[in-house]
């Protein structure tokens, strides 16, 4: 959503009615988002909830009567409100959902004869989405990750070039694609040896993308492994996995986490 600065008084007037602010007052030269900025105090009327902003977006502690006291929220627009905890704050961005909606149908539209090796041969495009979720879940929620985990797999696996995810999607993403991309014209092993090479060398999206991908596969590979794979090359793959992402920790300890449990599923 577009961003506009805030005239002294109103920055003023915003930072007086919300009596719970836990950083400073917001001054003239300091953004957010207008319609979040014109919302704020009807939210606040209509609601006990406690507010904050945080580089620029409008956060919302819910109070509830579960034992868990508050729930957080960050609100993005009208009656849009998104699930956060505090220590995710730092991976919440505004995401704008025509870009995540286009990436869907982009990616659906590219694999949509592809099937997965798992036993049901389910639809390709469950694992790119799947991929995002996990990266939402672990409170990854900047457009160019998401759209880019979407994506992920176009290029390595279809006929999409950079060049066409550049012009659609901008080349940041192009960009993150490109980077947990493999080179099919090189031997199996020797990709698999270079994931392993360049993972501590990836951009921060590159290595979230990567470390959702790995666990959404440790996953698939317990619950419904290919049919044609024997016990053996399942600890195998397992063991490879784990020296990828070796190379990706410290990026995200919530989606490492993740990445671990899948992982004390599998073989030892």
């Amino acid at each position: 959503m577009k961003q506009y600065r805030l005239a002294a008084d109103d920055a003023a007037r915003l930072a007086a009615s919300c009596s719970r602010l836990r950083y400073p007052p917001l001054e003239a030269s300091d953004t957010m988002d207008a319609r979040s900025c014109a919302e704020l105090q009807r939210l606040e009327r209509l609601s006990n909830d406690s507010l904050e902003l945080i580089n620029g977006l409008v956060f919302v502690e819910r109070r509830t009567n579960q034992r868990n006291a508050n729930e957080r929220w960050c609100y993005v627009g009208a009656q849009v409100l998104v699930p956060v905890t505090r220590r995710r704050v730092g991976y919440t961005r505004t995401m704008n959902i025509g870009v995540l909606l286009e990436a869907l149908e982009f990616a659906s539209i590219k694999h949509r004869d592809q099937r997965r090796k798992d036993r049901e041969r389910s639809p390709y495009i469950n694992h790119p989405i799947a991929v995002a979720r996990t990266l939402w879940t672990a409170g990854v929620h900047d457009e160019t990750t998401i759209a880019a985990a979407i994506l992920h797999d176009t290029v390595e696996d279809t006929e999409t070039t950079r060049h066409e995810l550049a012009s659609r999607f901008g080349a940041a993403v192009a960009d993150v694609v490109a980077e947990v991309t493999d080179d099919k014209s090189l031997p199996k092993q020797q990709r698999k040896e270079l994931q392993v090479e360049h993972a501590p060398q990836l951009s921060t999206a590159a290595k979230l993308v990567k470390l959702a991908d790995k666990t959404c596969n440790l996953r698939d590979m317990v619950e419904s492994p290919p049919h044609d794979w024997s016990a053996e090359r399942r600890r195998d793959y397992f063991a490879w996995a784990d020296r990828v992402v070796a190379g990706l920790r410290g990026v995200n300890a919530e989606l490492e986490r993740a990445y671990d449990t899948q992982r004390s599923r599998g073989p030892a």
